[in-house]
């Protein structure tokens, strides 16, 4: 009776914030999907951190510590590098330039079809990343209530996000992400001496811990270089960070919102590794999928419960931001510039509403073929990584590359559908590796290594070739 109790209130209190905020949110486009560009610095910085933990976060990464160690830590350092020096140089730009989306700068630039073309990769990794934490979110609502079915425990728990981001729009996003974020840092905070104290204190906890996972280098250089330059060029494309850093009261509050969460979270992603330490230590023979659930089972079924719900608050500030993100790519990338030019806001408030059910149920079928938690996000930012961030970067900071159709729209297709074939040679190994309960997989060739190389040659050369003739102005800027 406790946990349908505190369930009840969890999501209560969700949905709760998202009816608050409906009419706020619902009077036109950029209040439902950018927080009328007017988001206090404290709830975007909330939000940003809440964006970045998530099921993978706590289940994968705990996961990771419990079959490779901190070596898993690669790729988190890499997207919170790639967060802060987002912050300071290029949110600044997009908020002069008043975009809303990723997309649209392509659009801008170079036309539909680039926009088009931008719009299907940037959805690629928010579509994966929803379904890897409705997959999570299931799971950890299943070890609340083992009598139902998985199916059964994704309808309720996207059933509750959903009614929060439709009614309440990115006002109830970011200050649900903001509140919970306090919630997720206590609560992961709290279990970790409590978890090393089961194991006789700091010092028998480090003596226990196997020397393999203490290094660095314990997945190997190709897979350590892989996921630093996954986690730097997935960042450098997510548009949900981006659309916080648009959602901010003023450019001097966004850039902060960024620096802060990514140095916040750089000291929190320490401890799901730790966690998952412990549970190998504690848990030997057990898998590494299972490894933060059984850290918290050992605190009895009351406390159990509590992080449970720890762990299901760090799901929704994900999975609701992520198909908020995307549904601003059906709304203002898809419908308005393709199907109707002439929408008036209470139209486009309705189409996004409509986008983000339909993502929903899409993500939801997703993650029910490919129920690989922390993977799936990987899935999904490698081809946006390889495909997408060189050619975003390179319209930011390369004026020369504006005059490159051909050739950015060539580089883009190709990286992404070299990674894409990498990802599928490799995909017995993955397969095997995800029935086994691993939450990480170690690539023979991390398809990014392949996928960006091939993206950069195509950009840079073919940009050369192109504009041999185009004199182009350094001066440009995104604005222009």
């Amino acid at each position: 009776m406790y946990k349908i109790v505190m369930v009840v209130i969890y999501f209560g209190f969700l949905i709760g914030v998202g009816l608050y905020f409906s009419k706020r949110a619902q009077t036109n486009a950029d209040n439902f999907i950018l927080a009328g560009r007017s988001a206090p610095l404290w709830v975007v910085v909330g939000s940003v951190f809440a964006t970045w933990v998530n099921s993978a976060s706590l289940m994968g990464y705990a996961g990771t510590g419990f079959g490779v160690g901190i070596a898993g830590y690669w790729p988190v350092a890499g997207f919170l590098f790639a967060c802060i020096w987002m912050g300071f140089f290029v949110i600044p730009k997009l908020r002069e330039a008043e975009v809303s989306t990723i997309p649209e700068v392509f659009g801008k630039f170079y036309g539909k079809q680039h926009r088009l073309t931008a719009t299907v990769l940037v959805m690629c990794r928010d579509l994966a990343v929803t379904a890897g934490v409705i997959i999570g979110m299931a799971t950890i609502f299943q070890s609340l209530f083992p009598q139902l079915s998985l199916d059964v425990a994704i309808v309720i728990t996207i059933g509750v996000t959903l009614l929060v981001t439709i009614t309440g729009g990115s006002w109830s996003v970011l200050y649900t992400d903001a509140i919970q974020s306090v919630f997720i840092i206590v609560g992961t905070v709290v279990l970790l001496p409590i978890a090393v104290s089961k194991m006789g204190g700091w010092e028998a906890f480090t003596i226990a811990i196997p020397e393999t996972h203490t290094m660095v280098m314990n997945a190997g250089p190709r897979q350590t270089i892989g996921w630093v330059l996954n986690g730097i060029f997935v960042t450098l494309a997510y548009q949900t960070i981006v659309q916080r850093g648009l959602s901010a009261s003023s450019t001097d509050h966004a850039k902060k919102a960024l620096v802060y969460g990514g140095v916040v979270c750089s000291f929190w992603y320490v401890i799901p590794f730790v966690l998952g330490i412990a549970a190998l230590v504690l848990f030997p023979g057990s898998r590494a999928d299972q490894a933060y659930l059984n850290i918290t089972g050992l605190l009895g079924p009351i406390p159990q419960a509590f992080f449970a719900i720890v762990l299901l608050s760090a799901c929704v500030t994900t999975i609701d931001s992520c198909i908020l993100t995307i549904s601003s790519n059906i709304t203002l990338d898809i419908y308005k510039p393709f199907i109707n030019p002439n929408a008036d806001d209470k139209i486009l408030v309705r189409v996004s509403q409509i986008g983000t059910l339909v993502i929903i149920v899409l993500a939801s079928l997703i993650a029910r073929a490919f129920p690989y938690i922390l993977e799936l996000l990987w899935l999904g930012g490698r081809i946006m990584a390889s495909g997408l961030s060189p050619v975003w970067m390179a319209i930011i900071f390369w004026p020369r590359s504006r005059h490159a159709p051909k050739s950015t729209l060539a580089a883009m297709i190709t990286g992404a559908v070299v990674t894409v074939t990498t990802q599928i040679l490799q995909n017995q190994a993955a397969a095997a590796a995800a029935g086994a309960g691993a939450t990480t997989f170690i690539y023979s060739w991390d398809p990014v290594i392949i996928g960006l190389p091939v993206t950069f040659a195509i950009l840079i050369i073919g940009t050369l070739i192109e504009t041999k003739n185009i004199k182009t102005s350094l001066e440009e800027n995104v604005a222009s």
